[in-house]
């Protein structure tokens, strides 16, 4: 089931959504990550105790117009996918082949061993996961970046779709609050030095994108 809210001047109302009976659907859960591109929705990862929580979900949007929801798992045509994990990011980005093909760019989150630092891009059209960054938890060799492995982080879509910019996180040692960009064109990602005063550090927080500007707002540290 889903609700969504409507609003006019100061009133607001909300409306509730029911699957058609014997429709597949995911079962409930808790810290997935879920994204909206045109009109459909994605949804991935998350506490279960009933499900592989590494399925991808997709919500049709224009359905929910009838009153009935309409769900569909993906089943990928790859090989490789995500394993399942929690708190991660998943984000909608404009492929470079066409302006129209969305993919989505999953970062991060943890899979009860690690937390982990890989980069994965899911083609809608082909229906396909690529592999873009392995996980590692050792330092880069060479002059590139690569943040650390984390959960609980931020991420907005920036520059045409084209970057994805994170922010925070946290793993059982550490809480972060470095902002980093990855560049879906060549897979490299960015650490961008703030000037001035800058948040603390935090997870499980949120953050959104306006104009050319990134808000964040709560969270929450280790021990407080």
């Amino acid at each position: 089931s889903g609700a969504s809210s409507t609003s006019s001047g100061t009133r607001s109302a909300w409306s509730h959504y029911q699957s058609a009976v014997g429709s597949a659907q995911p079962v409930a859960r808790s810290s997935q990550w879920a994204v909206v591109s045109a009109d459909r929705a994605y949804v991935f990862g998350g506490y279960t105790h009933e499900e592989d929580p590494g399925h991808l979900w997709m919500f049709h949007c224009d359905s929910a117009a009838t009153g009935t929801t309409s769900w569909e798992l993906i089943v990928p045509t790859s090989e490789l996918t995500p394993t399942a994990r929690v708190r991660a990011t998943l984000s909608p980005v404009s492929l470079s082949d066409s302006a129209h093909t969305v993919g989505l760019l999953l970062f991060g989150g943890y899979d009860d061993e690690s937390f982990l630092s890989d980069v994965w891009l899911f083609d809608t059209r082909t229906v396909a996961w690529t592999m873009l960054l392995p996980h590692t938890t050792q330092q880069a060799v060479d002059a590139s970046v690569r943040p650390d492995g984390r959960y609980g982080h931020s991420a907005i879509t920036h520059n045409s779709s084209s970057e994805v910019v994170i922010f925070g996180g946290t793993t059982d040692d550490r809480d972060f609050n470095d902002v980093l960009s990855f560049s879906v064109g060549t897979r490299q990602w960015t650490l961008h030095e703030s000037t001035g005063a800058s948040p603390s550090p935090r997870f499980d927080h949120t953050a959104c994108r306006a104009a050319e500007s990134m808000y964040i707002f709560g969270g929450d540290t280790e021990g407080e």
